[in-house]
């Protein structure tokens, strides 16, 4: 049988918390592309300013993915 669950919690919620425990320090990432996927996916969640901010840290940290 299936347990209901008895929270509260939103889907979005649940995207914050993954987003927050797989956000990559430099050691893990130099490149620090998870920003880019972390930027696509708040853009998803209506998190305007917060995806133009990753994309800002990302693009400093590769400038040559500027167009």
């Amino acid at each position: 049988p299936h347990r209901r669950r008895t929270d509260s919690c939103r889907p979005e919620d649940s995207a914050r918390a993954v987003l927050s425990r797989a956000r990559a320090t430099t050691e893990d990432d130099p490149s620090l592309w998870t920003l880019y996927y972390e930027a696509n996916a708040r853009l998803l969640m209506g998190e305007e300013d917060a995806a133009i901010a990753l994309l800002a840290r990302f693009l400093d940290a590769n400038p040559d993915r500027r167009v």
